[in-house]
């Protein structure tokens, strides 16, 4: 049987934790990284409790600054399990079958997620993102040299280069809700690097995947 890691990046909102608890709690997981992407030290001390409520098998990694894509895969590189599952921390467990479903059918050359959208093209959303080790490692993670902080549009690539290298991406059955932006950024400082990110996401894939597009991929259809 494989063995399931999830990585979960926080930057403050500790409000989030109880619901983030109860998720856990439903079991089913062998290792646990709360990334506590440089937060306040209220709220790394709410982590820690968090995670020792959580038991052994649940970490808490702090960075030393706040950026998101380098918090992201340094705490999916340290899973080590053979599923990773990288995981919001805005979420609402909806079904406590969500992990079951979350890992349904995983196996090598899938990604896959209960937030896959399609508006042109298949992706899988930053809310939750399952897929292989291995293939997580052949992919590289997200690519957070080529996308800025807070990284919108880079989960997006993540399944587009999935795709490219002949993976599927697919959606799976959905045991979550999605308070989309709540933790993240949404106010207006955020409006360039999502504007930036957009236009070299479409550098990036104008001549592959976006010309192929039976409509066109437009900023706002992407995730966050």
């Amino acid at each position: 049987m494989n063995s399931i890691g999830i990585c979960s990046l926080w930057w403050n909102h500790q409000e989030l934790l109880p619901e983030f608890v109860r998720m856990m709690r439903v079991g089913g997981w062998d290792k646990l990284i709360l990334v506590d992407n440089a937060s306040t030290s209220d709220a790394a001390f709410a982590y820690r409790n968090a995670v020792a409520e959580l038991g052994p098998k649940a970490s808490c990694r702090r960075m030393d600054r706040n950026s998101v894509l380098h918090g992201w895969n340094a705490g999916m590189a340290a899973l080590g399990t053979d599923i990773v599952i990288q995981m919001a921390n805005d979420l609402v467990m909806t079904d406590e079958h969500w992990l079951e479903w979350a890992v349904e059918g995983m196996e090598r050359g899938i990604m896959q997620g209960p937030q896959c959208w399609f508006r042109g093209a298949l992706y899988v959303d930053g809310s939750m993102c399952v897929a292989m080790r291995e293939d997580w490692e052949l992919l590289g993670g997200l690519d957070a040299e080529h996308y800025a902080h807070p990284g919108y549009w880079s989960d997006t690539d993540l399944s587009f280069r999935a795709q490219w290298r002949g993976m599927t991406v697919r959606p799976t059955r959905s045991g979550i809700r999605h308070l989309v932006n709540y933790s993240g950024g949404n106010g207006p400082e955020y409006n360039t690097p999502n504007g930036e990110n957009f236009q070299k996401f479409v550098a990036r894939w104008r001549s592959s995947v976006l010309s192929q597009l039976p409509v066109p991929f437009r900023s706002g259809s992407g995730a966050q």
